[in-house]
């Protein structure tokens, strides 16, 4: 944002003021260190440019001096690179290895507190001895949606995902997936309504990742809904599309955070109330609706509610079919 005659037989540092992310101190420049050793020399990992408005801009930084043939040094090249994204990137990975550590040590520890216990209790009642085996077995559920959720988010990353097309009866998917999550919703004394249209055309998709999608969504509303909530999902033929809807009365996302919640590893900050998660459940539901030509929009308001609507498109021949 200068203008060269601004800058123009200014010292570098005065300018160019490269500090530690961290420390907010002023870090070493390349450009001194080239000097001293007449060799390329780069910039440390935690760099960032402090613009004149003071906003920081993190960087990677790289000086290289210039040579005449005979070798002498007549000058340097400094090339300051964004890396805004690539560090968010590793933030968000580092939130997601703790994250995961932590999502996956809880059922762990459940499941092995519940059946060392069994095990040295013989004589356990029946039905205390069933009620145990019925936590195990929700825990054991909570490990293996984890772990699908990692290998999905791999796949994805690896470009890698497949998409089975068949004939899909969203209706019955999206019934099927609420229902799964019933018991969920129940113990948050949640209302889980369903206003899903019957004979809704058949979607030319796949038909697990259709699962995937809808109950990733129910189950977020789920997540971040108040105990005496009320999550609703309806699923409509509208336009030649399949419209399915998920809303919830929960907390809402910041407007802030709205084009950020499908990126990979991505969590809402929320002082004083963070939800453990991974960030991958939206991450893996946009990719699946991009995979089936569709769309998926979000509207949200603080301490009112969110709604998640995506929008599949429907082959001719199946719309046809539906208005027969």
């Amino acid at each position: 944002g200068r203008r060269f005659e601004e800058v123009r037989h200014k010292p570098v540092d005065e300018i160019i003021r490269i500090i530690n992310e961290q420390t907010k101190k002023p870090a070493d420049s390349p450009i001194d260190r080239v000097l001293e050793s007449r060799e390329i020399e780069n910039g440390a990992g935690n760099d960032a440019l402090l613009a004149r408005n003071g906003r920081e801009c993190p960087i990677a930084a790289t000086a290289a001096p210039i040579r005449r043939n005979d070798g002498t040094m007549t000058g340097i090249v400094m090339v300051l690179r964004d890396v805004s994204q690539q560090r968010e990137i590793d933030r968000m990975k580092s939130d997601f290895i703790s994250s995961v550590s932590h999502e996956l040590r809880t059922p762990l520890t459940s499941i092995k507190a519940y059946a060392e216990t069994m095990l040295d209790d013989p004589d356990m009642s029946k039905q205390t001895r069933q009620e145990f085996l019925q936590i195990i077995d929700e825990e054991s559920d909570r490990l293996t949606n984890l772990i699908n959720g990692i290998l999905d988010i791999s796949k994805i990353e690896a470009g890698t995902i497949e998409i089975i097309r068949k004939p899909v009866n969203v209706a019955s998917v999206a019934k099927r997936s609420a229902e799964s999550l019933e018991h969920v919703a129940g113990k948050k004394k949640i209302q889980l309504q369903t206003n899903i249209t019957d004979h809704l055309p058949e979607l030319l998709g796949d038909e697990n990742k259709i699962y995937s999608m809808i109950t990733n969504l129910i189950n977020n509303a789920i997540k971040f809904t108040p105990e005496n909530g009320t999550v609703s999902v309806s699923a409509q033929f509208v336009n030649n599309e399949l419209v399915v809807k998920v809303s919830d009365t929960g907390m809402g996302i910041p407007k802030d955070d709205l084009n950020k919640i499908f990126s990979r590893f991505y969590r809402v900050h929320r002082p004083g109330k963070q939800i453990q998660g991974t960030g991958l459940g939206l991450a893996i539901v946009k990719e699946i609706v991009i995979k089936h030509d569709g769309r998926i929009d979000v509207e949200s308001e603080i301490e009112k509610g969110s709604t998640f609507t995506v929008y599949l498109p429907v082959s001719p021949q199946f719309a046809l079919a539906a208005t027969k």
